[in-house]
């Protein structure tokens, strides 16, 4: 059972019950889940089967709550379809605590971008399955830091993928930071986790002034090289680094058990966000970086 949201008094009945909640001073809403259509013979509202709102109904859906709140709220959603940028923000899905799967958070990253998608997030360290190990945990949660959306997010240890965990009844599928310092033994997850969440708020004008360029201009507020300098055959080839906004490039570790990786620089003038040390691009270096760290530099 959906709502359809073809249908104008559906969409009336439906927002009104919903609007005290705006009335109280919600910010937004969450369209996570909903958006299936199982039965090709439905019938909708204005005409179209279920066979041709399989992708459709997505965008249906988040459209009504588009319209619903107006430019002053935010709606979040995890599904979209053609038009789907003007609907945002997005996040990643339901991806599973491991390496893989952060590595193919960055593609969809900057895959999201590409299509048009300005803000994008994803569920640091993963939204289910085993627990994230310390060192996941840490490269993810900085790279969060350096993303458009940051945030936890995960399932109960009852949920759908239940059956790749731990048989207890106490277990605590929590990926907050003070419960993975706890299961992990490491305490000085709390301080590193502590230090990059102090560090985003620190970077909130600066996220805020390039998201107000991207909502005025479509470009993503995570851009994969190939945006900015086009005419590079070395930065078009790049897929695992990105500009966060318009100065900031972040270049995440996403393997298992390395110290550091080749990052490429294109043309420009490039501070280390951390230490201030100029580089001059293009160029490929290669740069340490432990757990709990990231490289990202300023483009002058």
């Amino acid at each position: 059972m959906i709502p359809d949201f073809t249908n104008p008094a559906a969409c009336d009945w439906w927002f009104g019950k919903r609007q005290y909640l705006l009335d109280m001073g919600v910010d937004g809403f969450k369209t996570d889940g909903g958006e299936f259509v199982y039965d090709d013979n439905a019938r909708f509202f204005d005409g179209r089967t279920g066979a041709q709102m399989k992708n459709g109904y997505a965008m249906v859906y988040t459209r009504a709550y588009t319209d619903f709140i107006r430019d002053d709220r935010m709606l979040f959603s995890r599904a979209g379809y053609t038009g789907a940028q003007t609907t945002p923000m997005h996040w990643a899905g339901d991806q599973q605590s491991t390496w893989e799967e952060l590595r193919h958070v960055v593609t969809a990253g900057l895959n999201a971008g590409l299509s048009g998608l300005p803000f994008w997030g994803f569920d640091l360290a993963g939204f289910a399955g085993k627990m994230p190990s310390a060192e996941l945990y840490l490269r993810s949660f900085c790279l969060a830091c350096f993303a458009p959306v940051m945030q936890w997010h995960s399932e109960p240890a009852s949920g759908q993928f239940s059956e790749l965990l731990a048989a207890s009844e106490e277990e605590i599928n929590d990926r907050s930071p003070w419960n993975m310092a706890k299961v992990t033994g490491m305490p000085e997850i709390l301080d590193i986790c502590r230090r990059f969440t102090q560090e985003r708020e620190r970077l909130l004008p600066y996220i805020l002034k390039e998201a107000s360029v991207s909502a005025d201009t479509g470009r993503p507020l995570m851009a994969a090289l190939v945006i900015d300098w086009p005419e590079d055959k070395e930065a078009c080839a790049v897929d695992d680094e990105y500009m966060f906004g318009s100065q900031l490039l972040v270049a995440p570790v996403l393997e298992e058990g390395v110290v550091g990786r080749q990052v490429y620089l294109p043309k420009g003038n490039w501070n280390d966000y951390w230490t201030g040390e100029q580089t001059a691009g293009p160029c490929c270096l290669y740069k340490e970086c432990r757990a709990g760290e990231l490289l990202v530099w300023r483009l002058n």
